[in-house]
């Protein structure tokens, strides 16, 4: 099941509905505060970000250019360098 395509693209969709939810809901729960949402979209990119070194010494000869390996892994995290790992995405 991991080495499907639609694994990993329901796992990176998820993912982006995550990033929606915390952007127009964190509001909510933190009434008092509106830069909640964005907060909170900036701390999980940051999470993300944290993952590159890893990422990147596991995608060494994927030929996936850094610029890219770099976007996609700040944005979906292992979500995407764990099927580009594989060779499902690329």
């Amino acid at each position: 099941m991991q080495n499907t395509k639609g694994f990993w693209c329901v796992q990176m969709g998820l993912v982006a509905l995550l990033y929606g939810v915390v952007l127009f809901h964190a509001g909510a729960l933190f009434p008092c505060w509106p830069w909640a949402g964005p907060v909170g979209v900036v701390l999980m990119m940051l999470f993300h970000a944290s993952e590159i070194p890893i990422a990147r010494k596991a995608l060494v000869g994927s030929g996936i250019p850094r610029a890219r390996q770099i976007l996609l892994i700040v944005l979906f995290g292992y979500t995407w360098w764990g099927g580009a790992k594989r060779g499902v995405l690329g």
